[in-house]
């Protein structure tokens, strides 16, 4: 059964994209409401690409900055991913700003669970899901890491702890703010996921980073992966992987 992976920083729709620039003249759409092309662009490139499971960071919900509209449903209802759940991880104030993680998918979730992760600044959790591949069990992880290495590493312990007692396929993705590889070797020697995919992605308007990973148990045969090739609409492009679970 085929399967097309996508791990997207979905920046809350800021899209800020041309460089470091457009970070001072774009610093209002944090707080504001602004367009929702870029959630719109995000559908496209989903559509065009097939993806199956898209599993995203930095989306907003009801706020302010959204102008009152969840950014999970506009983003299913352009990607026409039938299925999609939202992980809170920060509110500011009562209708500011409410941002986390989300999951769409074009086959059956539920089984949601949040996992605390140490924490910088902001709430941090290993989100999980179980999705349903036509009778499979898949079990499906997003993260979104810390900045900094010493806080990573302390997340990545407690990720391993929750991820080394599951059986069956196995989906990790996120934007893991790591460049070096090797980081996770414990990972991949303790857990069932042993294959690791990443390719530059940040900044997209120039991408130079490997931020972006997917990492797969070995029921998972892949094809093909790639950093997103259609014009971007966050700083992150997404990271696709193409694979097949045997």
């Amino acid at each position: 059964m085929k399967i097309n992976i996508a791990a997207i920083n979905m920046q809350s729709a800021v899209s800020a994209t041309h460089g470091l620039i457009q970070w001072p003249l774009f610093m209002w759409k944090y707080w504001l409401p602004h367009s929702h092309k870029p959630l719109k662009k995000c559908g496209e490139m989903i559509k065009a690409e097939s993806i199956g499971i898209a599993l995203m960071s930095e989306v907003s919900e009801k706020s302010l900055r959204t102008g009152f509209r969840s950014q999970t449903e506009f983003l299913k209802e352009a990607s026409g991913l039938p299925y999609a759940h939202f992980f809170s991880s920060q509110k500011l104030a009562k209708f500011m700003a409410h941002e986390g993680n989300a999951m769409l998918s074009s086959y059956p979730l539920s089984s949601f669970a949040s996992h605390l992760l140490p924490k910088e600044t902001m709430r941090m959790a290993l989100e999980e899901a179980v999705m349903d591949m036509g009778g499979k069990k898949v079990t499906v992880f997003l993260a979104h890491m810390a900045l900094t290495r010493h806080v990573r590493l302390k997340q990545l312990e407690v990720m391993k702890k929750n991820i080394k007692s599951r059986t069956g396929p196995i989906i990790l993705a996120g934007d893991f703010n790591e460049k070096d590889r090797s980081v996770f070797d414990g990972l991949r020697a303790e857990t069932r996921l042993k294959q690791l995919y990443t390719a530059k992605t940040f900044p997209a308007w120039k991408p130079r980073h490997s931020f972006d990973y997917i990492l797969l148990s070995e029921e998972f045969k892949v094809h093909d992966f790639y950093a997103q090739k259609q014009p971007p609409f966050s700083d992150h492009l997404a990271f696709i992987v193409k694979a097949e679970l045997e």
